[in-house]
C-alpha cells in the first residue's frame, strides 16, 4: 500500500483537506517564505530564481506587495490569492481572444 507524505485521519473528508490544505489537517504548518519557494521549485523543476520572479509578478498583478523584493514572508494564503487573480486574468484574456477570433471568422 502506498503511503502519502500526509497522514490524514479517516474522520477528515477530502473536501476539508482541499480547503484547509494537507498541513493544516495533519497538524503540520503550511510552508511559507523561502520554504514555499523551494517547494514550488522542486515540484515544477524550475530554478528558484525563476519561481521568485513569477511569484513576484503574480503578487504585483494581484495588488499585493512583493515584500520589497524578498519573498521570505510569503504565506500560502497570499500565494493562493495571487494565483487566483493570475488565473482569472489568463481566463479572461483567453475568452476575449476566442470571442475576437469567432467575430472575425467568415460565415460559410
Amino acid at each position: 500500500m502506498e503511503v502519502s507524505q500526509f497522514d490524514v485521519s479517516q474522520d477528515v473528508s477530502q473536501d476539508e483537506v482541499a480547503l484547509k490544505g494537507p498541513g493544516a489537517v495533519a497538524g503540520l504548518p503550511d510552508p511559507s517564505g523561502n520554504d514555499l519557494i523551494r517547494s514550488i521549485s522542486a515540484i515544477t523543476g524550475l530554478a528558484e530564481e525563476s519561481v521568485k520572479s513569477e511569484v513576484s509578478d503574480m503578487l504585483t498583478l494581484s495588488g499585493q506587495p512583493a515584500h520589497e523584493g524578498s519573498l521570505s514572508n510569503l504565506s500560502l494564503d497570499q500565494l493562493r490569492a495571487a494565483m487566483l487573480v493570475y488565473l482569472e486574468t489568463i481566463n479572461a484574456d483567453m475568452e476575449g481572444s476566442e470571442a475576437s477570433n469567432s467575430a472575425e471568422a467568415p460565415i460559410s
